[in-house]
């Protein structure tokens, strides 16, 4: 009995220990199964506690696989901010999990959280969608699409938002809410508003609906319906943060439509409501503040908007020259309208500025011939057919005839490439009173040779033209030229002038004469008289020619004849027997003028007032 009592007894023991070994084996598979359910039920702290109790006890490893992919779900789900780096921890422990499509979802959705939309782009990428579940695979797409709406790739985004609009559930809205967007922000306006107008009337899209449908509104120039869906906007979202922009195109369409009061309303709450205004919107306003005579408001507004060089700064440049002028202050206006005339951007603003730039330096400023002549001179040269050209041309014959600083008016109109017809008739009278003082200063050929041109211009200021013949020939008078046998031409020319009573004058042009040393006196041998009807309206010309002996010289290149009552008359006049003297009469400058020619003398008199001097001279 002892015998089978110790194997038995051997046995029942190998059967108790056998049976506390099976005990502590199915404990921990325990601590699994139970958080496996606290993980099913979302009871992630319970979840996490019960696993966390398996592991230090388990050895099967894909128990163990199982349960650090519920631990890090769990704690993706309570938002750990380490959730991302135990989820790739995750992966690499276990790169060929069978759950790794979805904890590569669940770091891209970390990374979208956090505005990561790169990252988070990467992450979903490294995921196949068809292994994740159908509501997975719907957040799954809307993020990625969303995420590459944020990263510019705006038709792979519309793609994915465009499947989610047509079969998807949680997001439906949401995605054609953003497809809208797309087609709005790609220039697709005509699609975007037929969205845009079915979400409006969805509470929770209503708001932002609105808002870009007047938006589009805008863009598309029917400043109407932009009032309209604008004034409907604010009224229904007067907190809403898109009362700003809403205020600016709202300002731009009433000033559009020509309503300026309610502009400047908008523009002004615009402007107040934000940090940094749109520069085109404050030109507007500054131009309304304009309009309205409101000049200090709108050189407020014009003066920042004038921060980079460009076609909008040049054009509030000419509007803040015009608001300093009104407000007096000439100095500013001159600066504006300066910074306006150098820029090239909008020719007509540059034409505009010029003039006023130029007037402003004219009046402030004025130096004879200073800076005003130069821009007057540029501006003509730029704009040549201007509207202001007749003003100009007024401005600077005032300046070439007031200043008498004859030289530098010529050289000032020798710089205008296409002078008017006042300009040249003011050259033609500088050109004659540069003659007379070359004159004056015996510098006789170059007075010849003022005296010609003023001649060659021609018919533009007809008063000088016919002086200039007059001293042309007194100038001559005293150059000594050596010719042969001289034949000599008296080319008389009648004109008519433009002011019946200014006299009419004749000249009369030698074209070749002689001198020579021995011979130093010259004498008369003929009279020349001309008798001109006063009646004749065309000009017409008398020729004599006169073949003069060897021993003539020192003959005047010209002697005018003057007319008198109804004749043209050259006297001759003797006095002793000696001399013989030639006088012809002229009216020069309102002075009835007197030359005499003598025999004896090698200089004619000059400016003899009288007969009764003329006379006197010839008894010497």
């Amino acid at each position: 009995m002892k015998r089978i009592l110790i194997p038995l007894c051997l046995v029942v023991g190998s059967h108790v220990a056998s049976g506390q070994r099976s005990y502590q084996f199915e404990a921990p598979d325990r601590l699994f199964i139970e958080g496996k359910e606290l993980f099913s039920l979302k009871n992630y702290p319970g979840c996490i506690d019960k696993l966390e109790a398996y592991k230090q006890h388990a050895k099967d490893a894909d128990l163990i696989q199982e349960a650090d992919y519920m631990i890090v779900y769990a704690a993706y789900e309570q938002g750990r901010p380490n959730a991302d780096e135990l989820l790739k921890d995750y992966l690499e422990d276990y790169p060929a999990s069978r759950h790794s499509d979805e904890v590569n979802f669940l770091i891209g959705s970390i990374h979208f959280e956090r505005g990561e939309y790169q990252k988070a782009i990467f992450w979903f990428n490294e995921s196949d969608i068809d292994m994740l579940s159908p509501e997975q695979q719907e957040a799954y797409s809307f993020w990625l699409a969303y995420s590459l709406l944020q990263t510019g790739e705006m038709d792979k985004a519309r793609r994915y938002f465009s499947r989610i609009q047509q079969i998807g559930t949680k997001y439906r809205e949401a995605s054609t809410y953003y497809v809208a967007y797309i087609d709005y922000a790609t220039g697709k306006y005509n699609n975007a508003l037929i969205e845009f107008s079915r979400l409006k009337e969805m509470p929770d899209y209503r708001e932002q609906s609105l808002y870009y449908i007047t938006q589009i509104y805008f863009i598309q120039n029917k400043y109407e319906k932009v009032v309209s869906e604008g004034e409907e906007l604010l009224s229904s979202y007067p907190n809403s943060k898109n009362n700003s922009e809403v205020y600016r195109i709202l300002g731009n369409s009433y000033y559009h439509l020509g309503n300026q009061d309610k502009a400047t309303n908008m523009l002004s709450k615009y402007v107040s409501s934000t940090d940094s205004p749109l520069r085109g919107d404050l030109y507007i306003l500054g131009v309304c503040y304009f309009n309205k005579g409101n000049y200090s408001s709108a050189v407020n507004a014009l003066s920042q908007t004038v921060r980079e060089n460009d076609a909008l700064s040049q054009n509030a440049y000419l509007y803040l020259g015009q608001s300093y002028l009104k407000l007096k202050d000439k100095n500013n206006a001159r600066m504006a309208f300066e910074a306006a005339a150098t820029s090239s951007f909008d020719k007509q603003i540059q034409e505009v500025a010029m003039f006023n730039y130029a007037l402003l330096i004219h009046e402030t400023a004025f130096t004879g011939f200073g800076e005003s002549v130069t821009i007057f001179e540029d501006f003509l040269n730029d704009f040549p057919n201007s509207q202001y050209a007749d003003k100009v041309n007024d401005y600077l014959v005032e300046v070439y005839l007031t200043t008498k600083n004859y030289q530098a008016a010529l050289n000032s109109i020798n710089k205008i490439n296409h002078p008017s017809t006042k300009i040249l008739e003011a050259k033609q009278d500088i050109l004659f009173q540069l003659g007379t003082q070359a004159f004056t200063n015996m510098k006789l050929d170059e007075a010849v040779d003022l005296f010609s041109k003023a001649i060659n211009l021609g018919s533009y200021n007809m008063e000088s033209r016919n002086d200039a013949y007059f001293w042309r020939g007194e100038s001559a008078s005293g150059i000594q030229i050596c010719t042969h046998w001289p034949i000599i031409t008296w080319d008389i020319v009648i004109s008519n002038s433009k002011n019946t009573e200014r006299h009419k004058t004749v000249s009369a042009s030698i074209s070749i004469w002689k001198t020579t040393s021995r011979h130093r006196h010259w004498q008369m041998l003929t009279t020349v008289s001309a008798t001109a009807c006063t009646r004749t309206a065309s000009s017409h010309r008398l020729k004599k020619t006169i073949h003069m002996p060897p021993n003539c010289n020192r003959l005047p290149a010209t002697i005018p004849f003057t007319r008198k009552a109804s004749c043209w008359a050259c006297r001759k006049i003797t006095g002793g027997r000696s001399a013989q003297w030639t006088a012809c009469s002229a009216i020069i400058r309102n002075h009835n003028m007197w030359t005499m020619h003598c025999s004896k003398k090698d200089v004619p008199m000059y400016c003899l007032k009288t007969v009764h001097k003329l006379h006197r001279h010839s008894r010497h």
